[in-house]
């Protein structure tokens, strides 16, 4: 049952990072890119790097370019090694359980299609995720 609760683990995280948001402030895409403030504030002056716009003087990009950027200009290898280690070694453990992490990308294009939505996976009374989602319909 381990792979279930770091199953469980990684979708509150995606969960988190993805659902209901409409903007990304610098520290959520400092820590989605892998880099520092600084290296992206380089990146943007020089047009690497979609520009922000300011919300109550904080830095912030809107969810959807920064998405389209990653897609263009990130491999799947360099988006998991932008990953803190703990969600990295996470990943690793769910690679060694058969359908895991299959299960996982699935549940996470369903958010991203729309498929599924925070209804569906987080129970409003208990904020936790319905245990139903982590088994393959």
């Amino acid at each position: 049952m381990q792979h279930i609760s770091i199953l469980y683990c990684l979708l509150l995280i995606y969960i988190e990072l993805t659902m209901d948001r409409k903007i990304y402030y610098i520290k959520d895409v400092e820590q989605l890119i892998g880099k520092s403030r600084i290296t992206l504030r380089r990146w943007w002056e020089k047009n690497k790097f979609p520009k922000p716009t300011l919300i109550n003087s904080r830095v912030a990009w809107s969810v959807d370019s920064i998405n389209e950027w990653i897609k263009q200009n990130m491999t799947p290898k360099q988006c998991f090694e932008s990953l803190p280690k703990e969600t990295q070694d996470h990943l690793l453990h769910l690679k060694s359980i058969p359908g895991a992490l299959e299960r996982f990308f699935q549940i996470a294009k369903d958010i991203n299609s729309g498929k599924l939505r925070r209804e569906d996976i987080i129970d409003p009374e208990t904020n936790e995720i319905i245990g139903g989602v982590l088994i393959e319909n």
